[in-house]
């Protein structure tokens, strides 16, 4: 007879993807428990926010630190409402006593 249910290597793969998507909105995006089980739920994986953390707490597949080392980090471009040149105070003509026309 076939076997019936389903495929235990599918469940491992989306296990493993579900972890590391966890970690990559949890650790490196730095997003709150709360908003990061909603994203997975509603926007990802279409589990229940229940059924998500128990496979999170359960996981026993890959290394966390390997994960990490997986996982890309978002590029910081430029921090905003900071300039990208910034002049050094001696660079500004500042005098308490301006170099003024001949009288």
């Amino acid at each position: 007879m076939s076997k019936k249910g389903r495929n235990i290597d599918l469940i491992k793969k989306r296990d493993d993807k579900l972890y590391e998507r966890f970690l990559y909105h949890y650790d490196v995006c730095k997003i709150r428990l709360d908003e990061v089980l909603r994203i997975l739920s509603e926007e990802e994986f279409f589990l229940s926010e229940q059924r998500i953390w128990t496979i999170i707490k359960g996981y026993q597949g890959v290394p966390r630190a390997e994960l990490m080392d997986r996982i890309k980090k978002p590029k910081v471009r430029a921090v905003r409402g900071v300039p990208t040149s910034l002049k050094v105070v001696s660079e500004y003509d500042y005098s308490l006593f301006p170099a003024s026309s001949a009288r």
